[in-house]
């Protein structure tokens, strides 16, 4: 199983100029922290004819076929369906795990998670478990227990990041509401660029380490965002996310702890750094250090 085997490869991506990169040494695999789509799909013919005779008259007028899918494996009495169903994970749109819930909670987070949202919004899925395997499964991907599983809308998250303080303190009006669509949009194409890292699958430490901070350390999204004067704040265009690095941090001893590094670029080509370091040694990530600026060791 893939959870049982160590990487020594770097690995970047590109998008729209920024490149996010791992290098060093790869982590031991085992714990799962992923960022992507969960979608269920069935298994068998029987299990797709059993769904079918549970189908009601409004089922049958929902708009869209994960509606009505959602409104069978959501009523109680067909918990049963829920339990058979293969759980896909996919992640850049590519069937990465075959997930299993821990519990009956999980269970029910991932029926709510496949429920149709808003269509015009980007829909993302995190799953915090391990990989074990799973007997009775007939997909031939990896498979993860799941520990935890949450849903958000890139919208949602994008409006869940606090405002740098040189917004919130503007007075209301037309200059406060551009500024707060301006940080939005920026927070959503930094969080895009950080998962376009090419292969990452949430299980080794140095995706984990990244995946963590993108949804949990709201400082991160505020680091472009500098007052161009006093009483004003904007965007300082001359300051530009060029890409994210991820190493292992010399404080790792006992435990695994990783460098999250931000780099910024000036139109002059000055780089500037700024860090994180994230404990990834169990199955729960957690920051060690807040962002402070990064120099070279």
């Amino acid at each position: 199983m893939r959870g049982n085997m160590q990487r020594n490869t770097d690995r970047s991506s590109t998008r729209e100029g920024a490149v996010v990169q791992y290098s060093e040494r790869e982590g031991t695999f085992g714990y799962v922290y992923a960022i992507g789509k969960l979608r269920a799909v069935f298994p068998s013919k029987d299990l797709e004819k059993e769904y079918q005779q549970l189908l009601t008259p409004d089922d049958a007028r929902a708009a869209t076929e994960e509606q009505r899918l959602y409104n069978v494996l959501s009523r109680p009495e067909n918990v049963f369906l829920a339990r058979e169903m293969a759980w896909i994970f996919e992640i850049q749109d590519v069937a990465t795990y075959v997930l299993q819930p821990r519990s009956s909670v999980e269970l029910q987070s991932m029926v709510e998670a496949i429920k149709p949202d808003d269509p015009t919004q980007l829909e993302y899925d995190v799953i915090i478990g391990t990989q074990e395997p799973i007997s009775g499964v007939n997909v031939d991907l990896p498979a993860v227990i799941v520990n935890r599983l949450y849903h958000f809308t890139a919208k949602g998250f994008s409006e869940s990041i606090p405002l740098p303080t040189g917004i919130s303190q503007m007075p209301t009006g037309t200059a406060k509401d551009q500024a707060t669509a301006s940080f939005r949009a920026l927070v959503l194409a930094i969080f895009q660029d950080m998962l376009q890292l090419a292969d990452n699958t949430g299980d080794a430490e140095k995706h984990r380490a990244l995946n963590y901070v993108s949804l949990n350390y709201p400082d991160i999204y505020a680091l472009k965002w500098q007052p161009s004067g006093p009483g004003s704040s904007g965007l300082n265009d001359l300051l530009n996310f060029t890409g994210v690095e991820v190493r292992h941090s010399p404080l790792s001893n006992a435990r695994t702890i990783m460098d999250v590094i931000f780099n910024y670029t000036s139109t002059t080509g000055v780089v500037s750094r700024y860090y994180t370091t994230v404990d990834v040694t169990g199955q729960f990530p957690f920051l060690v250090t807040r962002l402070q600026p990064y120099f070279e060791r």
